[in-house]
C-alpha cells in the first residue's frame, strides 16, 4: 500500500521536527499560583559554580535557623489579615548563594500556599538574608517548613 504525502504536509512535518530539535527554554520554578523566584544569572557570565567547604555549611544552616521566623511572620501576618485560621501548608525554599552575601536566586522547591502576596513575602524575606561567601556559588535548599495556625 502506498501513501501519498502532499508537499505542504511534508513541509509542516519538517518544520515541526526542526522546531522540536531547537534550543530549549530553561525551566523556571513556579509556585502553584504562578509566582516565580528570581531568574538565574547566566552560567557563562559571572563566577563559577563552586561547592561550599564543609565548615561553611553549618554557617549557612545557622542563617536559616535564625531567619525562618521571618517566614513564620509572613504566614502569621497573612492569617491575621485574611482571618483564615485554617490555612496550613508546607514551603521548601532554595537559594543560589556563595558569590555575594545576599542570594543570587531564591525559589520554592515545594510550596502548597496559593496566595501570591504570601509567596512574594516569603521570597522577599529570603532575598534579604545574609550568607557567608566563598568566591563561587551553589544551589542550596533548606528543610521544609510546616506552617499552621496553632
Amino acid at each position: 500500500m502506498r501513501v501519498a504525502i502532499s508537499s505542504s504536509v511534508l513541509t509542516v512535518l519538517m518544520a515541526m521536527l526542526v522546531l522540536g530539535c531547537g534550543p530549549k527554554e530553561e525551566a523556571r520554578e513556579t509556585t502553584p499560583d504562578g509566582v516565580v523566584g528570581d531568574d538565574p544569572p547566566s552560567r557563562s557570565n559571572g563566577p563559577p559554580e563552586k561547592l561550599m567547604s564543609p565548615d561553611t555549611r553549618p554557617q549557612v544552616d545557622a542563617v536559616f535557623t535564625a531567619q525562618k521566623g521571618e517566614l513564620e511572620r509572613c504566614y502569621n501576618d497573612h492569617v491575621s489579615k485574611t482571618g483564615n485560621t485554617k490555612l496550613r501548608g508546607r514551603v521548601t525554599v532554595a537559594v543560589r548563594i556563595g558569590y555575594r552575601r545576599n542570594p543570587m536566586k531564591v525559589w520554592f522547591l515545594k510550596n502548597t500556599f496559593k496566595d501570591p502576596k504570601l509567596n512574594e513575602c516569603f521570597l522577599e524575606k529570603v532575598r534579604a538574608w545574609i550568607f557567608p561567601t566563598w568566591g563561587g556559588w551553589m544551589d542550596y535548599s533548606f528543610p521544609t517548613l510546616i506552617l499552621e495556625e496553632l
